[in-house]
C-alpha cells in the first residue's frame, strides 16, 4: 500500500541531511538498517519523516515517552501534507484518536513502554 505523504513545499532538506538519507539506500532503490547519529537540534526527526516520504509506505514508529509522540505527530503534520487524523497516536490518553478516526491512517506512533519487554526477548529481531 503506498501513501501520499509529501514534504511540503516550503521544507528546506539540509545537504548533511540529504546525504544521511542517500547512504540508507543500496542503488538508489534498496533502503537498509542503520543508526544515524547527529547531536541535538540536527533534524534527526526531518530525517526519519523525509525518509517516510521517499518510502510512501505506512510506518510505525516507537518513541520512548508520550512527549516524543506528542512531538512527532506535531513535526509530521507541520513538515508534511498529512492532516493531524492521518497520524494516529496509540497510548490511553489518545485512544479515541483510533476509534472514531475512519480517515485512512498512513503513521502509527507508540511509546515502548506500553510494549511488555518478553515480546523483545522472545523476538530473533530488534
Amino acid at each position: 500500500m503506498y501513501t501520499s505523504i509529501h514534504l511540503k513545499p516550503e521544507v528546506n532538506v539540509r545537504d548533511y541531511q540529504h546525504t544521511s538519507l542517500s547512504t540508507l539506500f543500496w542503488d538508489s532503490f534498496k533502503c537498509h538498517s542503520g543508526i544515524l547519529v547527529l547531536p541535538c537540534g540536527a533534524g534527526k526527526t526531518l530525517i526519519g519523516i523525509s525518509l517516510l516520504t521517499l518510502l510512501k509506505r505506512p510506518a510505525l514508529i516507537f518513541c520512548q515517552s508520550i512527549m516524543g509522540v506528542k512531538q512527532w505527530r506535531d513535526q509530521l503534520v507541520r513538515w508534511t501534507t498529512l492532516t493531524p487524523k492521518q497520524v494516529v497516536r496509540f497510548a490511553a490518553a489518545f485512544d479515541h484518536e483510533w476509534e472514531s478516526n475512519p480517515n485512512p491512517k498512513y503513521v502509527f506512533l507508540k511509546t515502548l513502554s506500553d510494549i511488555p519487554i518478553s515480546d523483545f526477548k522472545n523476538s530473533v529481531y530488534l
